[in-house]
């Protein structure tokens, strides 16, 4: 595992986005008060380590704050909802149901709210990471070549089910894909 680390050094663009802020944000700090301030950026990779064989450390990588922007007051909670958007897809979870559809864990659903392309999006990550865990699964427990048939088949379908396919037309595109069907 890399270790992640942040360069405090700011890149002149990114100096120039934060000057106009300083002010406020030290006053804040002086009142003992604490300003966010939410940002969309891009981190650099500046400095990698990496320790020799043999030793007890992780490598770790340097990230360096390479340029920023700072929405206005107007846009600060349009930044919000993509950031909300972007750790709802980063964090799904969900389960397999009888029928091999994924059904959403309460959390993620009550974060999603009524946003239906986040609850979806969501979906599709949970339903993935449940196909991926099945298809790791497969590939360690030592299955005979037909249990393995059985186990992508089952997977496919689930995966078919999940993308909102019905079972008839993954049919017939594998024959199609196949050659047999004409």
């Amino acid at each position: 595992m890399t270790t992640p680390k942040i360069d405090t050094k700011l890149t002149a663009q990114v100096g120039d986005v934060l000057d106009p802020h300083m002010d406020t944000l030290m006053a804040k700090a002086r009142a003992g008060q604490t300003l966010e301030v939410p940002i969309v950026g891009t981190l650099r990779p500046v400095e990698r380590v990496e320790p020799m064989a043999g030793e007890d450390k992780e490598a770790s990588l340097k990230l360096r704050l390479s340029s920023a922007e700072i929405p206005t007051p107007d846009q600060a909670e349009t930044i919000r909802e993509v950031q909300r958007a972007l750790w709802l897809t980063r964090t799904a979870t969900g389960t397999l149901d009888e029928d091999g559809d994924i059904r959403l864990a309460k959390i993620t659903l009550q974060h999603a709210g009524r946003d239906v392309a986040s609850a979806a999006a969501a979906r599709l990550r949970a339903g993935v990471e449940q196909w991926h865990k099945q298809a790791r699964a497969a590939t360690v427990n030592q299955l005979s070549a037909s249990e393995m048939w059985n186990e992508m088949e089952r997977i496919a379908t689930g995966l078919a089910t999940l993308l909102g396919h019905p079972r008839d037309e993954d049919d017939e595109q594998l024959a199609l894909d196949s050659g047999d069907a004409r």
